[in-house]
């Protein structure tokens, strides 16, 4: 699993669903660490079984893409 800020690995065609043990995009603003890690935390929490999927996390929502 790749946890990262990193946009460019939202990037379906180039990681697409199923190629990849999971992906985690943190696309949370403030970047503050105590509002990455709950983030972080709410979408592990929330998605079962990451292998495979782009999971893109917002300050207000967890898009899951499989």
């Amino acid at each position: 699993m790749l946890i990262t800020r990193d946009s460019d690995f939202a990037n379906e065609t180039m990681y697409p669903p199923g190629s990849h043990p999971g992906i985690i995009v943190l696309r949370v603003h403030p970047v503050i660490p105590r509002l990455l890690s709950e983030k972080l935390l709410e979408a592990l929490d929330r998605v079962n079984n990451i292998k495979g999927k782009l999971i893109i996390v917002y300050n207000d929502r967890i898009e899951v893409i499989e």
